[in-house]
């Protein structure tokens, strides 16, 4: 009866330990993922609010931009560098090694952030009620520091808030807060 007992109870504990492994949330290597494959856009919107002015509608900015910038890649090179390419679509003042932009980037797990240094992200221009938009100063003198709203080897989402200078035709210039949500998916 023993020896059935001891049976019984190795049975349940080595169960119970193998339902809480399965249960453990898988760690993800966020780095590994951003480096192991080159990245583009599937959405890039904007919203923007200003004291003074109801909040802006969304503007999806892949609908303002030009076709040949729309299969732009993003590839994170190495822990600290990235590349924006050229995709397949190359625009006719595309510098011909088709390199569009360099910079850094560092991804801070404890805080869910990533952040891209360098000028690819000026300016974005788009516009909102049929009035031209422009939202400037985007990375004037900072990183852009992203808040990674999910992360898998399917898809990256990203979510920027940040404070900065709108021109709309009819207002002129204000400030206000630009969130910017992208979401990046592996280039074909």
């Amino acid at each position: 009866m023993k020896k059935l007992n001891a049976v019984f109870a190795a049975i349940i504990i080595g169960s119970l330990l193998f339902t809480s492994a399965c249960l453990e949330e898988e760690v993800i290597d966020k780095t590994a993922v951003l480096m192991d494959t080159t990245w583009i856009n599937s959405e890039f919107t904007v919203n923007f609010t200003t004291e003074g002015i109801s909040t802006i509608d969304e503007i999806d900015m892949l609908n303002e931009i030009d076709e040949c910038n729309k299969d732009d890649e993003l590839d994170f090179t190495s822990t600290t560098e990235y590349r924006f390419l050229d995709g397949a679509n190359t625009c006719a003042n595309s510098p011909s090694e088709g390199v569009l932009a360099t910079g850094t980037w560092d991804l801070d797990e404890d805080s869910n952030t990533l952040s891209l240094g360098g000028d690819y992200f000026e300016t974005i221009t788009g516009s909102y009620a049929g009035f031209p938009v422009t939202f400037s100063d985007l990375t004037t003198g900072d990183d852009l520091l992203f808040k990674i709203i999910s992360i898998s080897e399917e898809q990256v989402e990203l979510q920027l808030e940040k404070d900065l200078p709108i021109t709309v035709s009819t207002l002129g210039t204000v400030q206000g807060t630009a969130i910017v949500d992208i979401t990046l998916v592996p280039a074909p």
